[in-house]
């Protein structure tokens, strides 16, 4: 038995991409300008969010939707922007958001700090 519980696969996932505003503000603001002209794909929402915890690292992010595992990255610069949008794409396209092969990635792949099961 599946212990990540069953997705429709019809239905349209949304994946809230979340920066932290507490510790690198400006560079939250300058990475969501770059976001956004990233190709990020379609039901990717970019918020600004509280402490995300690895203040020690800052940029952070947060990937998170309401059916799928979510991960938490920090250490993020504005160049992380095109990884970030390739790693946007595996969660939505992914059955329960586990990314099974992170090359694709990038470089994110070693800013992880977290992964929570959905």
């Amino acid at each position: 038995m599946d212990h990540r519980g069953p997705r429709d696969p019809g239905a349209m996932t949304r994946l809230k991409l979340s920066l932290c505003a507490e510790c690198g503000a400006e560079a939250a603001s300058d990475l969501m300008d770059k976001l956004k002209s990233a190709g990020l794909p379609d039901g990717v929402e970019i918020t600004k969010s509280a402490c995300l915890g690895p203040c020690d690292r800052p940029l952070a992010l947060a990937l998170q939707t309401p059916e799928k595992a979510g991960y938490v990255f920090a250490g993020i610069t504005g160049e992380d922007s095109a990884d970030i949008a390739a790693t946007c794409a595996l969660v939505l396209s992914s059955d329960h958001g586990w990314i099974e092969d992170a090359r694709p990635c990038g470089r994110l792949r070693l800013l992880l700090v977290a992964r929570m099961p959905g």
